[in-house]
């Protein structure tokens, strides 16, 4: 669940520049010219191919790929392979950046739920029990 949080402290936008910059996280959205001619090289349905850009030319991206994700959502992780996939068939590029907002959030959210988790087991020896338990519970002990 922690892993899915902070995957939110991620944005995707379009490039700021025309070309990505080196060593930025892209996300490539392959039009459907673009999933039957890359079926031999991502596999079939390939919908998005995510990973670090590594260079461009006028004719393709080169992305060193993390993962791809199929039409039916399914996600097949990589191992930072390089592909050139050819700009003819990317219909979107997006730049996955961290966003400072929404990590601050997550962060503060973390902290706040630590903090309740502690509190409520008495983890740190603060607090009160809700009763003292008895010295001596057999009959005829002193006071009783």
């Amino acid at each position: 669940m922690v892993v899915a949080l902070a995957a939110g402290c991620y944005i995707s936008r379009p490039p700021a520049s025309p070309e990505p910059e080196l060593g930025v996280r892209v996300v490539l959205e392959l039009n459907d010219q673009g999933r039957m001619a890359l079926t031999r090289n991502l596999g079939p349905e390939v919908l998005l191919v995510s990973g670090r850009f590594v260079d461009g030319t006028d004719s393709a991206y080169r992305v060193a790929v993390s993962g791809t994700q199929t039409l039916d959502r399914q996600r097949v992780p990589w191992g930072g392979e390089t592909v050139s996939v050819s700009r003819e068939y990317v219909r979107r590029v997006s730049e996955r950046r961290l966003s400072r907002g929404r990590t601050a959030l997550f962060t503060l959210g973390l902290a706040a739920a630590v903090g309740v988790f502690i509190a409520t087991r008495q983890l740190l020896g603060f607090g009160d029990t809700g009763s003292d338990p008895d010295p001596c519970p057999q009959p005829g002990c002193p006071g009783t």
